[in-house]
């Protein structure tokens, strides 16, 4: 996570402004061309990468370059930028290594030392060397993987699992992609039309199939690129894949959601390229890009896009941060945050939302949680707890640790953390959604909320079937329909009593 702290001058006001970081491109697996990351706790693997990042930025930047004086909107600032964890998470990485009395936890903490900048990240398959080794579709072994590596702790707070098919499988990919997000809980899909084998039938039907089931499920759908046609087949499918769904289904029309990897590279100043990503289904990635380009390329989609079109999305919508590890980079991850939180970058009209957008924002708004009704889905008898700071404890201290006992002490396994913002993306609390699975019995799945609620009160609660998530600050306390949702009848303290509280419905 990114924290600016704006310093208006002559005077001691201090606004801070909190930056969610999602890398929405990286691999998971090992590569038919020997690239591998098998293993995203390991020596060079996901987070040894962010690690990395977070260091190169600080050496590309210096000190000094991470606070400088900047007019920004008409008035006088010193902007001071940080890098920080999102506390949350850190919290319960941090307890549950200090409850840890098996061993398996114990140094958890440390193996995410200084990997704090990047919040998540995407992960998806490689063109494994394993994905054929089950007989249910190309890529069926490599989305178990995923699903295997993202969907358990304490990889589910921080990865985000996509799946990948081969669409030429026609009916086989269609059915893949509804078993990966419905049995696997992906959440997004990667499509590679050069490696699979279909670069030349981008267009063709059988991936409007394809666009169509991700569509059903309100996923993204990431397609690597090769070059500037590539790209405007992508385009063209999308269009295609829209004219269809205007016909047969329209509801589904606003979750037709393609991302166009690597749309960039070569193609700055390309209008045909800014068009096809200016798409209102379509969203531009930006991975592959490093040095002068990220300055000539944000600056000049900036305005060409704010020339040609008056009253669409913002410019920096269609724009999502992605590293493409392990075949790129630190210095390309670095070179593009080291330039959104740069005076340059305001000196040349950028905002702070457009900071936001590209660097995690768009890419949550793309996940099907944000933009589909997500509930629970199990009977579980629900449990609420306020939990009220003391003297010595911050009440998200006092959930975190209840959380880390329910991990360690084998209650809950989480499988995905969602964030909560208050009313919109640009306002972030300390407020998140677990998600869980029982550990004595996998099929029972809950949902755990930690959110705010008055004078340094926290409420922890488990969702009762149907309850839904709502991450826009939908819940207000003083609401009787909300008042009756986060009802509870114990007030606790005691993290071990939490603990015991919430254990109550697993058991």
């Amino acid at each position: 996570m990114i924290i600016l702290e704006m310093l208006k001058e002559n005077t001691t006001d201090i606004r801070e402004i909190k930056f969610l970081v999602i890398d929405g491109h990286s691999h998971l697996g090992k590569d038919i061309d020997g690239q591998q990351n098998m293993n995203p706790l390991a020596p060079g693997g996901t987070f040894d990468f962010y690690a990395k990042i977070n260091s190169k930025l600080k050496s590309l930047a210096g000190d000094k370059e991470l606070t400088y004086e900047l007019n920004y909107e008409g008035q006088n600032y010193i902007f001071n930028f940080k890098f920080v964890p999102h506390n949350f998470t850190y919290l319960i990485y941090d307890k549950i290594s200090e409850l840890c009395k098996c061993g398996g936890h114990k140094d958890l903490i440390n193996k995410f030392i200084n990997s704090w900048l990047i919040d998540q990240g995407v992960v998806f398959p490689f063109q494994d060397v394993f994905r054929q080794r089950k007989s249910e579709a190309e890529y069926r072994a490599s989305n178990l993987n995923i699903s295997r590596v993202t969907s358990s702790f304490p990889n589910s707070l921080r990865l985000i699992g996509y799946a990948r098919v081969t669409p030429s499988q026609r009916e086989i990919a269609v059915n893949e992609v509804k078993f990966a997000i419905e049995k696997l809980k992906l959440r997004g899909l990667k499509l590679h039309p050069r490696s699979d084998g279909w670069l030349d039938k981008v267009t063709e039907q059988f991936v409007i199939d394809v666009l169509t089931e991700a569509a059903r499920h309100s996923v993204p759908v990431l397609f690597d690129t090769r070059g500037k046609k590539s790209i405007l087949d992508i385009y063209e499918v999308t269009k295609n894949t829209r004219a269809f769904l205007q016909k047969s289904n329209p509801n589904l029309v606003k979750h037709l959601k393609v991302i166009i990897g690597h749309c960039a590279a070569g193609n700055i100043g390309d209008e045909e390229v800014y068009a096809a990503i200016a798409d209102d289904n379509t969203i531009g990635e930006i991975s592959m890009m490093h040095g002068l380009a990220c300055n000539q390329f944000y600056i000049g989609f900036k305005n060409w896009y704010n020339q040609t079109f008056k009253n669409k999305r913002v410019w920096s919508e269609n724009l999502i941060y992605g590293s493409d590890f392990p075949y790129f980079f630190e210095k390309h991850a670095a070179d593009n945050i080291s330039f959104l939180i740069s005076k340059d970058f305001f000196d040349k009209g950028g905002k702070l939302t457009d900071t936001a957008n590209i660097l995690g924002i768009n890419m949550i708004r793309l996940l099907p949680e944000y933009s589909l009704p997500h509930k629970q889905e199990h009977n579980i008898k629900p449990q609420s707890a306020y939990i009220q700071n003391d003297q010595n404890t911050p009440s998200t201290d006092i959930i975190a640790e209840a959380i880390a006992a329910l991990i360690e002490y084998k209650v809950i396994n989480p499988i995905m953390l969602n964030y909560m913002f208050n009313h919109d993306f640009y306002n972030f609390n300390e407020e998140i959604l677990i998600d869980c699975v029982s550990v004595k019995n996998p099929n029972i799945q809950s949902k755990i909320l930690a959110m705010d609620i008055f004078n340094n009160t926290k409420i922890m609660k488990i969702f009762n079937k149907d309850d839904e998530f709502k991450p826009l600050g939908g819940y207000k306390f003083f609401s009787p329909k909300d008042r009756l949702f986060l009802h509870s009848n114990i007030i606790l303290n005691n993290p071990i009593h939490t603990f015991n509280h919430f254990k109550m419905p697993y058991t």
